[in-house]
Order: C-alpha cells, then sequence, then structure tokens
C-alpha cells in the first residue's frame, strides 16, 4: 500500500480496496452469525409409533404393546403425542 503523508490521505490500489473491504465484511459476517441463537430442530408434537420405539430405545413391537394396553395412548391420527413419550420417560 502506497502511503503519501501529505493531509492524511491515502492512496492505494483497487485490489488493496476490494482486499480490505472483503476483510472486513468477513469480519462482520463471522461476528454476527457467531452471536445469533443455534437453530435446533423444533421438538415434534406427535410421533410415529417406531420413532416412539427410537426415542425410548425399545423395539416397535414393545411399543405397540404398550399402545394396546393402554400405557401410552394415539391420538386421533394414531400418533402418539410427544407429552405421552415424556411420561413414559419420566420427564412430565
Amino acid at each position: 500500500m502506497n502511503v503519501l503523508e501529505s493531509s492524511s490521505v491515502v492512496i492505494m490500489t483497487k485490489s488493496e480496496l476490494d482486499a480490505i473491504i472483503d476483510a472486513t465484511a468477513r469480519k462482520a459476517v463471522g461476528e454476527a452469525l457467531a452471536r445469533m441463537p443455534r437453530a435446533e430442530s423444533p421438538r415434534p408434537l406427535h410421533v410415529t409409533q417406531g420413532q416412539a420405539a427410537e426415542i425410548l430405545r425399545i423395539s416397535r413391537a414393545t411399543v405397540s404393546k404398550m399402545v394396546k394396553s393402554g400405557n401410552l395412548k394415539l391420538n386421533a391420527c394414531g400418533m402418539i403425542p410427544i407429552s405421552q413419550i415424556d411420561k413414559a420417560l419420566g420427564n412430565d
């Protein structure tokens, strides 16, 4: 970069200016991203019996038996409300 000492004027090439702008913009974007909250997947309100089995770490057949015995209740669409899963995990 060429600097002339007269009246605080800085002379630089377009590529030097572009590099400074690029570095400044990258830094600003990085800082903005760091301040943003992490986007987590929203928790589903209802899960399938297969998903319930994965969450509970039991077999799908066991989930089916729990539904038949009334330990897990299905909603009108045949899915298990997440509140039922929380209850089964003891997180209610």
